[in-house]
């Protein structure tokens, strides 16, 4: 993570800040990076907004923003490697040590939001995962864990009455944290998906009191999940910005503890711009795979309005009327929590909410083009759906009418494309930011 802070621009804030609400309150206000050097109570400094811009994250994986979604699929294909290089000296633990922070009023306490948990399931593949874990005391944290691959590993070690050994690895790279975060296939390893998105091999250091490995991280964890043991995990900001309940959870007993030399803590705040980038960009290629299947896709976005996870804008060439249709109901079916999703031509910029306005504007006419999927699963986050995640689901063709494409295309000036302006505008705007 810190040699990804030394390529980008972030700022320093020299004055002292609390973990408890202050520096969450920052990261509220702003998507621009930030290391505060001066933390309350704490030695450690306390990075935040990391990967909470897509440029930041582009900028790491070496391509376009738009090139984004086409990157990870790639690198599910073509996955790179891992190799190990070192070991870690663990101390003993102490979560009080480490600048934990605690980002709202109601919050069941403080929470660590970006650490990555690795396990290994029973044939010894690796699994990497982001979880929400809340302190419970120095060396004890709650953790929240869905129904995905980390789940099923630890039920089959629950099942034997066995600990599942785990390792918690804090202050990664976007690249990193991005190929973490993508859903994949059972059994694939996300680090090397996460080498492939870099570019470059994931470095992977010999834990210390388990028998595990992982990437070249600012802190590391180590312990183990207790098998048949659980306690109350929540109320915690979700992605949407509103509260998840409480339940019961399993429990992670600290055995280790690593700090590299002058360590950062990565903080992640709860439905922040980091929170929402890495929860639902990867299901971005999945949503341009699946409409390919039935048109021609050319991008797509869950945008940032809608909490990068209940609303989508799906790019495409249209050949056929019911091209749009075929689009909308493809992306539902590739991301279920998709609650609203707008196709538009390749004239409009996905990135920019006031170009998607224009075609919604311009090109959609009620009731031929607005299509609703009542009670249908979406997702559990979505405050207005039922508590088993039932929704009404709408779909919006935002799309030129096929034949009649001269009535909506937009006048240009002659030249506004030109290098002379783009070098021009690129200036004013990189001095105004």
């Amino acid at each position: 993570m810190r040699d990804f802070l030394n390529q980008i621009e972030y700022y320093d804030i020299e004055k002292e800040f609390s973990p408890r609400f202050e520096i969450p309150a920052m990261a509220k206000k702003t998507d621009k990076t930030l290391l505060f050097n001066n933390v309350e109570g704490f030695d450690l400094p306390v990075a935040i907004n990391v990967a909470g811009t897509r440029k930041n994250i582009a900028k790491d994986i070496g391509c376009d923003v738009d090139e984004i979604p086409s990157r990870i699929q790639e690198g599910i294909e073509n996955p790179g490697k891992t190799v190990l290089n070192g070991e870690i000296v663990v101390e003993k633990p102490d979560l009080n040590k480490i600048p934990i922070l605690k980002h709202f009023k109601s919050d069941a306490g403080r929470y660590i939001t970006s650490g990555v948990v690795i396990a290994e399931d029973e044939e010894g593949r690796r699994n990497a995962s982001i979880h929400r874990m809340l302190v419970k005391e120095k060396d004890k944290l709650g953790i929240r864990i869905v129904e995905r691959h980390l789940h099923k590993i630890y039920s089959k070690a629950e099942k034997q009455d066995k600990a599942l050994p785990i390792a918690i690895a804090i202050g990664l790279d976007p690249s990193v944290l991005l190929g973490i975060c993508t859903r994949v296939p059972e059994g694939f390893d996300e680090l090397r998906l996460s080498s492939a998105l870099k570019g470059k091999p994931i470095e992977l250091k010999q834990c210390d009191t388990i028998d595990l490995t992982v990437p070249d991280s600012e802190i590391v964890l180590e312990g183990h999940l207790v098998p048949n043991t659980r306690e109350p995990e929540g109320p915690f900001v979700d992605i949407t910005g509103t509260y998840d309940g409480v339940r019961d959870q399993p429990v992670i007993e600290l055995t280790g503890m690593y700090l590299k030399e002058n360590p950062i803590y990565h903080g992640l705040l709860p439905a922040g711009n980091e929170h929402k980038l890495l929860m639902g960009m990867p299901y971005e290629p999945l949503i341009i795979k699946e409409v390919a299947k039935h048109c021609k896709a050319l991008n797509a976005v869950l945008s940032q309005g809608g909490s990068c996870y209940l609303h989508g804008v799906v790019q495409i060439q249209k050949e056929n009327k019911n091209d749009g249709i075929k689009a909308i109901e493809a992306a539902m079916n590739a991301h279920s929590s998709m609650k609203h999703c707008i196709v538009v031509d390749e004239d409009i910029d996905i990135y920019n909410p006031t170009d998607i306005e224009h075609a919604i504007a311009t090109r959609v006419k009620g009731d031929e083009d607005i299509y609703l999927y009542p009670d249908v699963r979406g997702s559990t986050l979505d405050p207005r759906g039922q508590p088993d995640g039932t929704v009404c689901k709408t779909g919006v063709d935002a799309t030129k009418t096929l034949g009649e494409e001269d009535k909506f295309n937009r006048a240009k000036v002659p030249g506004e494309d030109s290098e002379k302006i783009t070098k021009t505008l690129n200036g004013i705007n990189n001095a105004s930011n």
